[in-house]
């Protein structure tokens, strides 16, 4: 009796799904047309591959910065025929993303908007197709009329689809264990948020026994992995790719599980600190010409300044940082020639942040503190002259570096009668 009640209530979920209704299968393309198909190559700053497949739909691949460790090939396929028939109501043929097997340090999103609108948006999906009766629906799902996106942590095949109550069931029911290793953060959070999703999806849809059990069987995959990871004996430089692993498994036992476990991360973390936060320095190359009648002078600002973030997890939020930087002035004044030099105590202060490309950028002040210092001139029959120069205080500048080592700002002095460059050059001694 339990199993025909159970099976009446997956027929009744499939058929008020069918009901509420769904976008068309995707248009049958015809053997004849190519494969709409994109390569770039992407390194560490990330990028944005867009395409427009047979159906009029726009697929876009967002690479944010620090997915990718080396500049390597990306290829973006949009696929004519499906490879599987684990869904009756697919909205499209599926996307291919190459290399097969690329494992990503941050999650990047597949967006694809639609020509046509969703008919339902309810239950529609991303999904990693595992193998041909697999399916694995993406994390941070975002839907609307005519759009759909999704998180990815690895490159293989996609596709998009409304699934039907009894193959909500069915796919769930064969996710079993992630099977990842201590450090594939990537394969367990695949796991878990398809585990997520049916779970929901099925209490929404009226049955909510069978979706908490999906919800639990989530958790537990996430405690097993995150525990293994937790045995591990930590490496002598963990401010690679352990500390990225670390920070993986730190936000979603902080979110799923909490207690000890989460205690455990957060402790971990703190001990990872003072070694792995980000770091660098900026690099002063002021370069300043004056000359007007008989008076020339050469002006330098030459130095490094520390900069670092102030909290470990991304974004990373403030930037701080000290240094100082060295003034050289030389000239001469009629018969006489001069020279002086003086420190300038620099404060960094700042954020860093993402723009629209994913591309992260650091803003940022700096506060310069001139003090006094002398210039000294020679003149003719050895006269030595010694010249105060007033402290200038505070001086504040506003700079906007992309977080990219050697990025260089450089700003043109044009006015009479000096000229020159204020440059600025961003160097990266670690980064999380």
């Amino acid at each position: 009796m339990h199993k025909l009640i159970k099976l009446i209530s997956i027929l009744i979920a499939s058929t008020i799904i069918g009901l509420i209704g769904c976008k068309n299968q995707p248009t049958d393309s015809s053997g004849d047309l190519e494969e709409p198909v994109i390569s770039k190559t992407v390194g560490a700053n990330g990028s944005i591959l867009s395409i427009v497949n047979n159906d009029g739909d726009k697929i876009e691949l967002i690479i944010p910065a620090w997915a990718i460790d080396d500049s390597t090939e990306i290829t973006l396929t949009a696929l004519n025929e499906l490879n599987n028939d684990i869904f009756a109501n697919n909205l499209s043929f599926g996307i291919l993303l190459e290399p097969a097997g690329l494992m990503l340090n941050e999650p990047a999103t597949i967006n694809i908007d639609f020509a046509e609108d969703l008919n339902d948006t309810a239950s529609v999906t991303l999904f990693n197709l595992i193998d041909n009766s697999t399916a694995y629906p993406l994390g941070n799902r975002k839907v609307a009329s005519n759009n759909l996106s999704g998180e990815i942590y690895h490159f293989s095949e996609y596709g998009a689809a409304n699934p039907s109550g009894g193959e909500v069931g069915q796919q769930a029911g064969g996710i079993a264990g992630s099977g990842a290793g201590p450090y594939d953060w990537q394969t367990t959070y695949a796991a878990i948020e398809a585990l997520l999703w049916y779970g929901n999806l099925l209490i929404c849809l009226g049955n909510e026994v069978e979706g908490q059990k999906y919800l639990d069987r989530a958790r537990d995959i996430l405690e097993a992995d995150a525990q293994n990871f937790l045995d591990q004996t930590v490496p002598d430089e963990p401010c690679g790719w352990y500390l990225k692993v670390a920070i993986k498994y730190s936000e979603k036992v902080n979110l799923m599980v909490g207690g000890e476990m989460n205690q455990a991360f957060s402790d971990l973390l703190v001990n990872l600190a003072d070694k792995c936060l980000g770091r660098g320095q900026i690099q002063y190359d002021h370069s300043l010409s004056m000359s007007y009648l008989s008076y020339t002078e050469e002006w330098t600002i030459t130095g490094l300044v520390d900069w670092y973030f102030t909290v470990l997890s991304y974004p990373f939020g403030d930037v701080s940082g000290n240094g100082t930087v060295v003034l050289n002035r030389n000239g001469t004044a009629e018969d006489c020639t001069f020279s002086g030099t003086a420190s300038i105590n620099v404060e960094v202060s700042g954020t860093l942040e993402a723009d629209n490309d994913a591309l992260l950028w650091i803003n940022l002040e700096l506060e310069e503190n001139w003090p006094e210092y002398n210039l000294t001139y020679l003149c003719p029959d050895n006269v030595v002259v010694d010249s105060p120069q007033l402290a200038l205080g505070k001086q504040s500048y506003s700079l906007r570096l992309l977080l990219q080592e050697g990025w260089t700002e450089s700003r043109p002095v044009t006015i009479s009668p000096v000229s020159g460059t204020f440059t600025y050059i961003l160097h990266i001694t670690r980064l999380p």
